[in-house]
Parts: structure tokens; sequence; C-alpha cells
């Protein structure tokens, strides 16, 4: 009856993970399950058991549903690099050849589970890439975009990023660098691309990168999980 109690937990405790809760809330609920399940099958008999996890995982349900989680990012990178196309491809899964070059900025809201993500994309062209700074103030985390299928343009590209990076507003904001379009026929590796951006030199904030073709969906759903990760509680 313990092992009963105790994987009906879990499952639904894996149902919460999949609404967006935070890792570290769904590792103490796993915890909590174990030490339920043997106190449950102690205290009470099999007649109300089944009733009493229902309590305690209704309970479990409106706490992280009530503390609902947000993030706000800046989308940045050159033209042409696919910014636009990762914002659609994450709000509507949906992915199209033709996209218009973003203007200035586009501001759009993202919902997945219980995480609302505000992005700001950010148009790569050079008369605005002086606005960079302005829009990565204060944001969760800055998404770098890169075409990794334009060598003519990861040079520019490598050094508009460590650029920004070195202003003083932006010290510490988490960093996540995508190297899109590797459909694209002698598209570069990972441990290449990180090479070409120097990644590895960026020390003072936490750097992560993914390969991504927003065509493809390929590791869309890695990007989105990152994504929930450093988005913060709002309660």
């Amino acid at each position: 009856m313990e092992y009963l109690i105790f994987n009906t937990c879990n499952q639904f405790i894996g149902f919460l993970s999949k609404l967006g809760c935070k890792s570290g809330t769904i590792e103490e609920l796993r915890g909590l399950c174990s030490i339920s399940a043997a106190v449950l099958v102690v205290a009470i008999g099999r007649a109300v058991w089944v009733e009493v996890i229902a309590v305690i995982l209704a309970a479990h349900i409106l706490c992280c549903l009530f503390f609902k989680q947000e993030m706000e990012l800046s989308l940045i990178g050159l033209q042409n690099a696919g910014k636009t196309s990762l914002v659609n491809v994450i709000a509507t899964g949906g992915y199209s050849e033709d996209m218009i070059p973003t203007v200035g900025f586009n501001m759009r809201k993202v919902t997945k589970g219980n995480v609302t993500i505000k992005l700001w994309d950010l148009g790569g062209q050079p008369r605005f890439r002086s606005m960079w700074e302005r829009y990565c103030r204060a944001v969760s985390a800055i998404v770098y975009v890169v075409d990794a299928a334009d060598f003519d343009n990861l040079s520019v590209s490598r050094s508009e990023l460590h650029d920004l990076l070195s202003k003083p507003s932006l010290s510490g904001i988490p960093l996540l660098v995508l190297g899109n379009k590797i459909d694209k026929q002698g598209a570069l590796s990972k441990e290449d691309f990180m090479e070409q951006m120097g990644l590895k030199s960026i020390t003072d904030r936490e750097v992560c990168c993914y390969m991504i073709s927003c065509k493809n969906s390929t590791n869309i759903d890695t990007v989105i999980d990152w994504l929930i990760k450093h988005s913060k509680s709002k309660n």
C-alpha cells in the first residue's frame, strides 16, 4: 500500500512538472511524497487514504499555481539571425520562410505553463544596435541569436556581443547564445561555434549555448526549458 501511495503521488508530481513548476519545488514535493507515503500507511486505514492524498495534492497544486512565475528577456543579434522566427516558434510552434525584418523592436508575451515570458525582439540592423543595452537592463536573461551558417558575419556578431557585455549596466545578467539555422549545409558545430564567438572567455556571468533550428524546431524545447528555469517567482 505504501508503494501505491508513493506511485500515485509521483505521477501527479510529474504532471506539476509539466505545468512549469520550478525543479527545486518538484524535488521538495518528491521528498515529501516518500515521507508522506510511509506515514499515511501507519496513521490511517485503507478506507480514507485516497481522500487524504487528494487533499494533499490539491494543496500542492494551489501552491504551484498561486506562485506564478514570470521573466523578461531581450532577443538580440544581427539582422537575419532568426530572432523573430524564434519568437514565433516559441509562441506558436509555427515557422515561416517569409519573415519581415524587425524595425526597431517588437514585444510579445508568451505563456508556458504557469510561466509568463515577456520577449523583446530587437532589430539587428546597425542603426538599431545602439539601443540594445537599454532593452537588456534588468531583464532575466539576454538571448543572443546568431546565424551559424553565415560565416561572413560571425566576426561582426562576436564583436557586437562582447561590446554589449562590456556595459556595466548588464553585469551578471545570464546569457543564452543560440547558434541558429543548423539545418543549413555547412553550419558550424557547437564546438567551432563557441570558439568563433569567444564564449569561453566570458567569465562574469552564467553562459549557456545551444545549437538550434527554428525551421525544424531542433532544440527549441531545450531552449524553453532553460528559459523556464531562469524565470522568477511572483507572489
